[in-house]
């Protein structure tokens, strides 16, 4: 043994010393880097030197490893919460957007409804006035060019999901090519025996990334490398890489591929947006669209039976046309439940009143309906039937009603103004005589009777 056994084990501590000191201070000036992980000097007794007599003479220290300090179960979990948060930020600034198109509850289609109504309710009061009905006819077209902008507005987002999903999907696949990078560099490092702790701190952080983008899992191989699955797809393997591409499924809902086959996305960013774009704002317009055709439906309903303050109709041509389902270019030969109308043809009755300009008499036909087997032509066959009305179906498939000079014609559900017409009280016109007390006891009479009232 000599004195140089001695200063070895001392420069030795020295050694790990300085290390120990350097680790410390480059975890403190890294306190503020995003995915740095503390790092740790490992040491372990160097080994014993045998003197005479069998004894063991201690050498120093030896550094064993230069570690990170991470938990890797904990990781996986941040990963985890990493995707759902995401996902959950997307959706609520995404149903703030929504909320912004609507506009509510200061501007918004409840006050383009309150407009209306309060429109019409001002016109019951005076039906003839001028600056009354062009007041409900302005709030409802408000109220139209509102729900079209509206739907305008969802749809537009729905179309630019597509886009977006392609920027995330770029950005997914970018990651992950520097995480296969990284597995270069760490299995380069850590095949001569170091730990590669900087690079792995990049490569955690680029996946935690990728996280809050698609749902990711993380399996590490023995040889440090890290391998990605996302969705269930192995994105990065090694050094290698199968990109994700986004591909427009019908309605242009964006959907996640990989070589053709469909990859399942359930959180993130981009689940989030694959679920607003396919299901939240698709329902969304849905709704809308429901509403507007039930509220034109239902004012359609009213208008039809109405009658304009000039008296009954001469003519009347229907605004849309039936479509030519059977292609034998006859449109008028298409059953009426298959028509192509927007709104569905129910079973049902349908009352004409023609009426006499001259005298005001009153004539009121039924027709029956059953779109199952009725056609336009059918309609148009039955209404000409009617006495001094006319109807045919045009080229385009719409219908056309004609009075005959004299006449006009309604939908009305009114009451003859003169009743006496169909001999109702037995006589061809009723009279007024004198007053008789009641009650009458008609048990024993025998029908039609004439009555003096």
């Amino acid at each position: 043994m000599t004195y140089g056994f001695g200063l070895g084990a001392g420069l030795k501590a020295l050694t790990a010393a300085r290390l120990g000191i350097q680790t410390a201070g480059h975890n403190v000036s890294n306190a503020n880097t995003p995915g740095f992980s503390r790092q740790r000097v490992t040491l372990s007794s160097a080994l014993p030197f045998t003197v005479a007599g069998g004894l063991q003479m201690g050498t120093g220290v030896d550094i064993t490893n230069i570690g990170r300090v991470v938990d890797s179960s904990l990781i996986a979990r941040l990963n985890l919460q990493s995707g759902l948060v995401a996902r959950t930020q997307f959706e609520f600034n995404r149903m703030r957007e929504v909320e912004g198109i609507f506009g509510e509850p200061d501007a918004g289609l409840s006050e383009d409804l309150a407009s209306l109504f309060g429109s019409v309710g001002k016109l019951q009061t005076d039906p003839s006035d001028r600056s009354l009905r062009g007041g409900a006819v302005q709030s409802a077209a408000t109220l139209a060019d509102s729900m079209n902008l509206l739907h305008q507005r969802l749809s537009q987002m729905g179309n630019n999901s597509f886009d977006e999903a392609g920027a995330l999907v770029a950005e997914l696949n970018e990651k992950a090519q520097q995480i296969a990078n990284l597995n270069g560099q760490v299995g380069s490092i850590e095949a001569m025996g170091s730990t590669a702790n900087d690079v792995r701190d990049q490569r955690d952080m680029l996946a935690q990334e990728i996280s809050e983008i698609a749902n990711v899992r993380t399996i590490e191989r023995e040889s440090g490398v890290l391998d990605i699955l996302v969705g269930g797809h192995l994105l990065v393997s090694g050094t290698r890489t199968s990109p994700l591409s986004v591909r427009a499924t019908s309605g242009q809902v964006p959907q996640i591929t990989s070589g053709g086959s469909a990859v399942d996305i359930g959180s993130g960013k981009l689940g989030a947006l694959l679920s607003n774009a396919g299901t939240d704002v698709s329902n969304l317009i849905s709704q809308l669209d429901r509403i507007a055709r039930n509220l034109a439906l239902e004012f359609n309903r009213v208008h039809t039976t109405g009658i304009p303050g000039s008296g009954p109709f001469q003519t009347l041509t229907s605004t849309l046309g039936v479509a030519d389902t059977d292609g034998d270019g006859q449109r008028g030969d298409e059953l009426l439940n298959q028509t192509g109308l927007p709104f569905d043809i129910s079973a049902g009755q349908l009352w004409v009143n023609v009426t006499n300009r001259a005298s005001g008499d009153l004539t009121r036909t039924r027709i029956d309906i059953d779109p199952n087997t009725m056609t336009l032509n059918d309609l148009a066959s039955q209404l000409s039937a009617i006495p001094n009305l006319s109807a045919t179906v045009d080229p385009s498939g719409r219908l056309r009603m004609q009075a005959a000079t004299g006449y006009g014609f309604d939908f009305a559900a009114r009451l003859d103004e003169h009743p006496d017409t169909f001999g109702s009280f037995g006589s061809g016109y009723p009279v007024i005589g004198t007053a008789g007390d009641g009650p009458f006891d008609l048990s024993g009479a025998a029908f039609p009777q004439q009555f003096t009232v």
